[in-house]
């Protein structure tokens, strides 16, 4: 119970609601909840159950103290939120004047800290995953912060999606001067029969599914406020009018060798002319091979605005991330730009391993990587194996409840003491084939 309230009966503060809803604790809420909608575009609509699932625990222990339930809560703001119901179901969609709404609650500063807007407590907040240095400003007085924080565009913490903390930075980055080599992607070139189109249609489908499921994770967890925009809009934007539209490329230079985006400009210079381009544009879209250095770099900039002389509401207004990026503009279908030679191209830099395997099938895109290790790249590989790891152990799991319920199973980690001990004798029944490796 909130000791600042009198002993309440159900309903009693739902009727006496419009007095309360300029209460800080109520608006922190409010503005939880548009945030948990607008992490799922283009609708921003989530079903009722999942988004009580997915409410921090001091808004929960809110609606129980005043003793009202989540829709009852939504419906006191018709304004920012619509209940949409089909049949049993009720879905929330968040309107234009609740975007608008949680945006403008974020950039205020001097909001009260009564409810951290956070994720869930089963996913504790995590600091930067994707390393981005976007350098000082240039021929600007550093900000208020440098004292504290040297360099206020760039992070040096690595924590994967998980929460769990990451391993020690890599102690070299790519050789510089490396050149990327083309890569074979899997299942390229099987066969070209209907059973082939069939299953890679279906492959496709499937990688796109995982790269959506992909940027959700890591736009909830890393910039969850910030505007999204998508390859179909893209698009639109680029063929009705380029002039309105500048594209921000937050990739290393290794990766814009191979391939840009039409009329995109580095990053670089985009921050040192930065006040001026977004007086000549009317939007001002960031980008790199998968959404999150450039969705984090975003951020990092509104953070930063004033340091470059920009004002901050403009730059807020103006810039957007392209979640999914060049990875979803592949599974689109559309070509890229060689910076030499200024003619259409599917070749594209894949940023790591992983990455390739999102990318089409069959599309006619040549990949590339580089030698070495991205150090950028480092935490999305932990991350990406931790799901791996994850995705075996269901399965494990699932197969030992179907064929053999009755055998006790010890982890990885068990085994391994038990070998060290000595105290286990290991039966390998694998195949021949497999002994023969290892």
């Amino acid at each position: 119970r909130d000791p600042d309230l009198p002993p309440l009966r159900r309903g009693d503060f739902l009727k006496s609601m419009p007095e309360h809803k300029s209460d800080p604790k109520i608006l922190q809420a409010v503005a939880h909840i548009g945030e948990l909608l607008l992490s799922n575009p283009p609708s921003y609509t989530v079903r009722l159950t999942e988004l009580g699932n997915q409410l921090v625990r001091d808004a929960v222990r809110l609606l129980r103290a005043h003793k009202i339930r989540l829709a009852q809560f939504i419906g006191c703001f018709p304004e920012y939120f619509n209940v949409l119901r089909a049949g049993p179901v009720q879905e929330v969609q968040l309107l234009p004047e609740g975007v608008t709404f949680v945006q403008n609650f974020k950039a205020d500063a001097t909001g009260p800290p009564a409810l951290t807007l956070t994720a869930p407590a089963a996913v504790p907040p995590a600091p930067s995953q994707f390393p981005v240095s976007l350098g000082p400003p240039p021929s600007l007085a550093p900000p208020p912060q440098a004292q504290r924080r040297p360099d206020a565009l760039t992070i040096t913490r690595q924590t994967t999606l998980f929460g769990t903390p990451g391993p020690p930075e890599l102690p070299s980055p790519v050789p510089s001067g490396a050149s990327p080599v083309r890569i074979k992607q899997d299942y390229e070139g099987m066969g070209t029969g209907e059973l082939y189109r069939e299953f890679v249609e279906q492959e496709n489908q499937r990688r796109k599914e995982r790269l959506e499921t992909l940027c959700a994770t890591s736009r909830q967890s890393r910039y969850p406020a910030m505007r999204l925009i998508h390859a179909q809009e893209v698009k639109q934007y680029l063929d009705n009018d380029l002039q309105s539209v500048l594209l921000v490329d937050f990739r290393s230079d290794t990766e814009t060798e191979v391939s840009v985006m039409p009329g995109s400009l580095p990053v670089a210079e985009f921050r040192q002319d930065m006040s001026g381009l977004l007086l000549a544009f009317d939007l001002i879209v960031g980008y790199c091979a998968l959404g999150a250095r450039s969705g984090e770099a975003c951020e990092l900039l509104l953070d930063s605005a004033e340091s470059y002389g920009v004002d901050h509401y403009l730059l807020a207004e103006k810039l957007v991330n392209w979640e999914g990026s060049l990875v979803a503009w592949a599974h689109e279908g559309h070509d890229l730009v060689d910076p030499k030679t200024g003619k259409p191209t599917r070749k594209v830099h894949a940023w790591c391993r992983e990455i390739a395997g999102m990318f089409p099938i069959s599309a006619g895109y040549e990949l590339f990587l580089t030698e070495g290790i991205d150090t950028t790249a480092r935490p999305f590989l932990q991350c990406e194996s931790e799901r791996r790891y994850q995705a075996l152990m269901g399965r494990a799991a699932r197969g030992r409840l179907q064929w053999f319920p009755s055998v006790v199973p010890i982890t990885a980690q068990e085994a391994s003491e038990a070998a060290t001990q000595g105290a286990a004798v290991f039966v390998d029944v694998r195949t021949s084939r497999e002994v023969e490796v290892s």
